[in-house]
């Protein structure tokens, strides 16, 4: 009798040590696609487009604003022909409600001027709202007086509806 239940606790032992060894990951990986300012001037191309650079977590990972906002921050891991519009400017605070990210730089942003605010605006904008629970972005910093703006997709397009293309005329006049 010692030697079956002997027996039968060595392969319920067995049986145990087997199947933690072929326990699969439940982690999957997900991605976001961080925004950055393309940095190739050609004939195509005069340098006002974005790039994209693919950041990757896993499924278990709380992917928060913050990380993703300090990544951009540090620019493209690439760093081919691509420059993060908002290098050195720090992020001072953020916070999520009703679905709108409010992001507080330092003074730094404030000193963005013309296309260059514009394109920061564009890259935080397009890239936080491929988190699921966001549906606007507010992007303010220390020293602002400006009301503040929520933006969205549609904050950047040219054409009257999105998702449509219209040709339009614009002349530039430099000084």
């Amino acid at each position: 009798m010692k030697k079956i239940v002997s027996t039968l606790l060595i392969i319920f032992m067995i049986m145990i040590m087997c199947s933690s060894c072929t326990e699969t990951s439940s982690e999957t990986t997900s991605d976001i696609q961080l925004y950055y300012v393309s940095t190739v001037f050609n004939e195509d191309n005069l340098g006002l487009t974005l790039e994209t650079e693919t950041m990757e977590y896993t499924s278990e990972e709380q992917l928060d604003i913050g990380t993703i906002i300090e990544q951009m921050i540090t620019g493209p891991e690439s760093g081919a022909n691509m420059r993060s519009p908002i290098y050195k400017i720090d992020l001072v605070n953020w916070s999520v409600e009703e679905n709108i990210a409010s992001l507080t730089f330092s003074a730094g942003y404030g000193e963005l001027q013309g296309l260059e605010h514009t394109l920061a605006d564009a890259c935080i904008t397009l890239t936080l709202l491929q988190l699921d629970y966001l549906n606007g972005v507010i992007v303010t910093w220390i020293g602002n007086d400006e009301p503040e703006e929520i933006m969205t997709e549609q904050s950047f397009s040219l054409s009257q509806e999105w998702g449509t293309e219209t040709e339009q005329e614009i002349t530039l006049y430099y000084l």
